[in-house]
């Protein structure tokens, strides 16, 4: 009986000891692996962000360069949202950062205006609702290339 005791103790031992080296390995080969990468903070800082970055402000929104100088980032657009059309850029998209954007795929914008009436720098104009036919958020274009549809 204190033969099997023996053998069990030391099987487990053995187990034991393995998984540890293997975790170890593991560890060290990530080490390895990832200590060539340098930290990429401060986010990227270039001027327009990623490639593939949709742009399409709120509503009353002026000039982008005028927007940028201007927004405090102070989120008062979003909360007055009551769709939640209005997102907002992470620290990933440089100069946007904290900047409201409507993303259509995400929650489409049904320009109600209530967002350019709690704006308190005016980059965001109010409008009344009349003319919410002048709005233009954004240009649509069909890439023909990308199109199934037209394509058949």
């Amino acid at each position: 009986m204190a033969e099997d005791t023996r053998r069990s103790f030391l099987g487990r031992a053995i187990r034991l000891a393995a998984t540890a080296l293997g975790m170890t390995a593991a560890v060290l080969t990530g080490h390895a692996l990832l200590s060539g990468r340098r930290p990429s903070y401060p986010a990227n800082r270039g001027k327009y962000g990623p490639r593939g970055v949709r742009l399409i402000r709120p509503p009353g929104a002026v000039e982008e360069d005028q927007f940028l100088a201007d927004c405090i980032r102070c989120y008062r657009c979003q909360d007055a949202c009551e769709r939640g059309a209005i997102q907002f850029f992470s620290e990933a998209h440089g100069e946007l950062y904290h900047t409201p954007y409507v993303d259509p795929a995400i929650v489409a914008c049904n320009i109600c205006m209530k967002c350019t009436h709690v704006c308190p720098t005016g980059v965001l104009r109010p409008m009344e609702i009349e003319q919410k036919a002048e709005v233009q958020m954004a240009n649509v274009e069909l890439n023909v290339e990308g199109c199934l549809s037209y394509k058949a």
